[in-house]
């Protein structure tokens, strides 16, 4: 979900994402391939979508009033997972939240509220710290 937000931010340009920079090898630089972006969608679209997700973000927390930052939140039908995905500062992020017991089983569990409420959930308090929104 990431690479897909990263998308409309960058005007509907698309990177695989990466995170080797450089390699080096007693000292040199080793030469890296790194992926090369692609236009999958019209920067008009994307921008659409990107005012979309920010008036997503802005409606559902009112304290982070921002026209930077982009997101949303969702759940797995099942309940099995909360998410929370967007941009902020140009940086493409999403946190997910899974409940399970490894001492039984490695199968989802139903997260029966715990990972709180769309507008006040675990992954979006994740999220906004990890993106500096408070």
């Amino acid at each position: 979900m990431a690479g897909g937000y990263a998308t409309f931010a960058t005007a509907g340009k698309h990177t695989e994402p990466h995170s080797v920079r450089r390699i080096t090898h007693n000292g040199a630089p080793v030469p890296l391939t790194t992926p090369t972006a692609r236009r999958p969608i019209g920067a008009e679209v994307a921008e659409q979508v990107s005012q979309a997700l920010t008036d997503s973000l802005n409606a559902a927390h009112t304290a982070v009033s921002t026209a930077t930052a982009t997101g949303t939140s969702g759940t797995t039908a099942d309940d099995t997972a909360a998410r929370y995905a967007g941009t902020a500062q140009s940086v493409p992020t999403a946190v997910v939240v899974h409940r399970m017991d490894p001492a039984t089983s490695l199968e989802p569990l139903p997260l029966k509220g715990i990972a709180g409420t769309p507008a006040d959930s675990v992954p979006y308090a994740v999220w906004s710290g990890a993106m500096d929104l408070g």
